[in-house]
């Protein structure tokens, strides 16, 4: 969809961190450290993003586009609680399964996010000479 994009661009960076949420995403449990290589991606895709802060509205697209990193942290957060809850149970606690529910809800929502904004090309910049 994008043939465009090049190992120096920023978007690539966006494109590893949505291939790397698809392992926690198709695998039956998983676990925190999972988020780790994902929220590298997606933090480097949103510094790149850095000098959209010269304009109003482009510094407030940066600032929204934060959740995608912060997003990943909290997943991996839900995660671990989820996973602290049923090792205190020790058992089958009713609540993990809401958790699991929680953080595999919020990752696909994460991910269409971000797929829907890696879809979109940049906007063409026309300079007059």
């Amino acid at each position: 969809a994008r043939p465009d994009l090049r190992a120096n661009s920023r978007d690539f960076y966006g494109l590893l961190a949505l291939c790397s949420l698809c392992h926690p995403a198709f695998v039956n449990v998983f676990w925190p450290y999972y988020f780790l290589e994902a929220f590298t991606f997606a933090a480097i895709w949103w510094l790149a993003g850095i000098g959209a802060l010269a304009s109003a509205g482009g510094r407030m697209r940066w600032l929204l586009w934060a959740m995608a990193p912060l997003g990943l942290t909290l997943l991996g957060q839900a995660r671990q609680f989820a996973l602290a809850q049923q090792a205190a149970a020790s058992g089958s606690a009713p609540n993990t399964a809401a958790w699991n529910l929680l953080t595999c809800c919020a990752l696909i929502a994460l991910m269409a996010a971000l797929a829907w904004r890696l879809s979109r090309r940049p906007a063409a910049t026309m300079r007059a000479v």
